[in-house]
């Protein structure tokens, strides 16, 4: 029943209009357009004369913004009801007074967003029920009252963001019914008592994010069982009377985020089987009574990082055995029950950082069995169950640190057997039960610092025996147990720029042919102090080093573009036995080949100073060590010197991830040779594309290498298509 002041209002202006219309200025005749540059209302006198002050306004082309001055009080806005549209916004604010919004019955449509926020005693929005529209976005928010979005059944399109936040008494949002698409996002946030989502049944697709954030009556999804893509982020978080996700059985990816903080009651991840690609990161947090993954089991690949932390019951992370590709980081921190990684079984490539920490009774790395190259650093901290690195064993690349502290039952490093590159520094500190390297022997070089500080039971540095190199500083402190280091005796003296052997209480032989020939480089920086007799300072380890030293690197290999060439420079101080130098360039820095020899010189006692020109450059990054040869067959490496090499306009590859095809761009691309290799060297594709455009159909999931005539290779990964 229509308000009696209301009527009342309508019939007084009617014969207002009818014995005075003929006199109003044209610009306000009955259902004119009105008022372009908007209108706000502060009071209520505004409200209830505007009928009189604007006769005829019925569709108003800019703004309506109803907001109380100070002191003021609006607690009806029944003069509104000439108003038919508003071709802009309309907002309201802070009209704690209002209890409904009779005076916008006749509202059709609004062409921009429609706010209400901070409306402690609207409870009830019945009159909208007109209204069939919202060009922008839907925006309630702290709606203390209000129980039901009852009023809004006639809205077929919303232009925007869907956004209902801080309601206490809120219980059916039905009304929504007819929604079929959300053209923004659809967040849902404090709404302390919401037990269901019928009114969402109809929603095929979410343009941008779903955020569900502090829903705690919240009991299933199942009204959204309809919902076939969310084009940005998938955030579900503090949905405390969650069990799992059925209604989500539809989604087949999330195009972005996928945000997982349900909370304690969240027994399982059904729901969102389906989804095959995350194509941001997948971050679950504080869901303390999930023990696997299950229901991740079409998971392939996810383009950036999984993050899997504070799970006071997960056991492992079953349920993901699909998952091939990771494209950024993995961590697993601060899971207190999880003893392994199973579930991991397949993944063979993490694009950044893998930090494995925090996790008290984790016993075993078992389950990242097919992992081969970690292109980021690889922690390994803080877990004290964790006795070796058993589950690694095919890994044979870290491109950043590796990083091992704080894992106090850790013994040793045996279960790395294939790692043979650090391309950052190795760091081993504060293990209290390691008592030996062992399981290293496979390691050849190490880019940057390498560092044995505080371990308490530490006696032998055995597994670094092949180490050839280093590129920055070589540390070993505070190890109160070791009593030898004959294990760096094949590091290269040259390739070390500080070093520090100090606080080891029971080391008294430090005479390593590594450390006696850093010892003769002159200006080079040692600092030996704090050991026992006999590695108290340089000059105590000096004087039981050799009198004839094998090859003296005085510096390091060092690697220039000039023009079109690649100049590589070295020098040597001492070369006693030394047959040639072969040089090996390698595409990825870590398959090397042969491409050229120098004779060596054999003059003892001055620098002999070698350069050699690589005329002939890959395009892209050149990796570069000397191989010196001894006129007995023994051989030892120089450091990594890199190069690049650039072709003007440089190849474009996109997406990557790839599902469909894969587009690449760049100079004379249409003329030049494409492969495209799986891990095992196999070529999936050979061949010129014109347009180039790759067709990837059928193609499995996983790391591939694409090479282009005279470019360096491009590791790129195919998520899979369905």
């Amino acid at each position: 029943m229509e308000p009696i002041i209301v009527m009342m209002r309508r019939l007084i202006l009617n014969l207002f209009w009818l014995a005075f219309g003929c006199a109003l200025p044209i610009q306000y005749s009955a259902a004119q357009n009105c008022l372009p540059g908007g209108i706000v209302f502060s009071t209520q006198e505004q409200i209830d004369d505007f009928a009189a002050d604007y006769p005829g306004c019925a569709v108003i082309q800019g703004d309506v913004i109803i907001d109380e001055a100070p002191g003021e009080v609006i607690d009806n806005l029944n003069g509104l009801f000439p108003i038919t549209r508003v071709s802009g916004s309309l907002s309201l604010f802070n009209t704690d007074e209002l209890v409904d919004l009779s005076g916008l019955d006749d509202l059709q449509s609004i062409g921009g967003d429609f706010s209400i926020y901070d409306g402690d005693r609207l409870t009830d929005i019945t009159a909208l029920s007109e209204l069939k529209g919202i060009g922008g976005y839907l925006n309630f928010q702290f709606l203390d009252s209000l129980t039901s979005l009852s009023g809004l059944e006639g809205v077929i399109t919303i232009g925007g963001d869907v956004e209902l936040f801080a309601f206490d008494l809120l219980t059916d949002i039905s009304a929504l019914h007819q929604l079929t698409q959300i053209n923004g996002t659809l967040k849902l946030g404090q709404l302390l008592v919401l037990e269901d989502l019928t009114g969402l049944h109809n929603i095929r697709t979410i343009e941008s994010s779903m955020d569900f954030n502090l829903l705690p009556e919240l009991l299933d999804l199942l009204p959204l069982r309809n919902l076939e893509s969310v084009g940005y982020d998938i955030r579900l978080i503090r949905l405390s009377s969650l069990f799992n996700f059925k209604g989500l059985e539809g989604l087949t990816e999330a195009s972005h985020d996928l945000f997982i903080s349900a909370g304690t009651n969240l027994t399982a991840l059904t729901g969102l089987q389906n989804i095959f690609s995350v194509g941001n990161n997948l971050r679950m947090l504080g869901n303390s009574s999930l023990v696997d993954l299950s229901g991740l089991g079409d998971l392939t690949v996810i383009a950036n990082n999984l993050i899997i932390d504070e799970h006071d019951g997960l056991l492992n992370l079953q349920g993901v055995e699909g998952l091939v590709i990771i494209g950024g980081g993995l961590q697993v921190i601060n899971n207190p029950a999880i003893t392994d990684l199973s579930g991991l079984d397949s993944l063979i490539y993490v694009g950044t950082e893998c930090l494995i920490s925090g996790n008290d009774v984790l016993t075993s790395l078992s389950g990242l069995d097919s992992l081969e190259e970690v292109f980021g650093d690889l922690r390994i901290t803080l877990n004290d169950a964790l006795v070796d690195f058993t589950g690694l064993g095919q890994l044979g690349y870290v491109g950043g640190d590796l990083v091992v502290e704080y894992n106090h039952g850790l013994q040793d490093f045996s279960g790395l057997s294939a790692l043979s590159e650090i391309n950052g520094s190795l760091s081993v500190v504060v293990n209290n039960n390691l008592e030996d390297l062992s399981g290293l022997e496979a390691l050849l070089s190490i880019g940057s610092t390498l560092r044995v500080s505080a371990n308490p039971s530490l006696t032998r540095l055995g597994g670094l025996i092949n180490v050839t190199s280093i590129g920055q500083n070589l540390e070993v402190q505070l190890n109160v147990s070791l009593t030898q280091i004959d294990a760096l005796e094949n590091i290269d003296p040259a390739s070390i720029n500080i070093l520090f052997i100090r606080f080891n209480d029971q080391l008294s032989a430090c005479e390593a042919p590594t450390v006696c020939g850093f010892l003769a480089i002159p200006g080079r920086i040692a600092i030996i102090s704090e050991n026992a007799t006999g590695c108290n300072t340089p000059a105590e380890v000096e004087a039981n080093c050799p009198t004839i030293l094998p090859v003296v690197w005085s510096g390091p290999l060092t690697a220039r573009d000039q023009e079109k060439t690649i100049v590589l420079n070295w020098q040597i101080i001492e070369q006693q036995g030394n047959d040639y130098f072969a040089i090996e360039r390698s595409m990825d820095g870590i398959t090397f080949s042969e491409i050229g020899r120098i004779a060596g010189n054999q003059e003892n006692g001055v620098v002999a100073n070698y350069i050699f020109t690589d005329r002939d450059p890959i395009i892209g990054m050149n990796y570069y060590h000397i191989r010196q040869v001894d006129v007995d067959g023994q051989y030892s490496y120089s450091n990594i010197a890199v190069g690049s090499m650039t072709a003007g306009e440089s190849l474009r590859v996109f997406p990557n991830p790839a599902r469909e095809f894969l587009q690449i761009t760049g100079p004379l691309i249409h003329e030049q040779s494409v492969k495209i290799r799986n891990l095992f060297g196999q070529v999936i594709y050979l061949g010129q594309v014109a347009d180039g455009k790759i067709n990837l159909t059928g193609q499995s999931p996983g790391l591939y290498s694409l090479e282009v005539e005279q470019h360096a290779p491009i590791k790129i990964i195919i998520a899979g298509n369905r």
